[in-house]
């Protein structure tokens, strides 16, 4: 997981909920980012990738899902997933 001075290279910020103790908000940008914007976000970022890389010839928008799924997993972007995705 990037630290707190790479995400704030990103227009990333993170600020203290009101959830509990360890609840953060996520800014970008200086705007929270909401769960309904992150749903358009991925949505998207799904049609385009269905768009450019069709089925059944390529993944299309599994891809990004196996990409957020590892991303979960691992608790961030890992050099195995940057290697894997041909990331750089």
């Amino acid at each position: 997981m990037m630290n707190e001075d790479e995400l704030a290279k990103l227009g990333i910020t993170l600020k203290p909920g009101r959830k509990g103790p360890n609840d953060k908000i996520i800014y970008y940008h200086e705007k929270p980012i909401t769960m309904k914007e992150l749903g358009e976000l991925y949505a998207l970022i799904c049609k385009n990738e269905d768009e450019l890389y069709p089925k059944p010839r390529f993944k299309g928008s599994d891809m990004v899902s196996e990409f957020l799924n590892d991303v979960k997993k691992e608790g961030g972007v890992t050099s195995e997933i940057k290697k894997k995705y041909k990331l750089s």
